[in-house]
């Protein structure tokens, strides 16, 4: 069953959202309402997630072996020599 609701939004902000759904070829109702479900989940679940995209690059580097030292030794000497 949907449910009509009413929001009081600013124009730009509804400007800039039409033309995010239309980019992404969905309607902003959709995007509300996942967006809605997502923190409702969270709310429930006490699951607290990040940004989308932070949720996406999350884990991209597991397994590969960063040596950070290395690295800042090496833009210190590049810098300063």
């Amino acid at each position: 069953m949907k449910t009509k609701l009413t929001l009081n939004v600013s124009n730009s902000v509804v400007k800039k959202a039409k033309i995010y759904a239309h980019r992404q070829h969905v309607s902003l109702s959709k995007i509300v309402e996942k967006y809605l479900d997502s923190i409702s989940t969270q709310l429930t679940s006490g699951v607290v997630s990040q940004s989308p995209i932070t949720d996406e690059l999350s884990g991209i580097l597991k397994g590969v072996s960063i040596n950070y030292k290395q690295i800042r030794n090496q833009k210190v000497q590049n810098k300063y020599l």
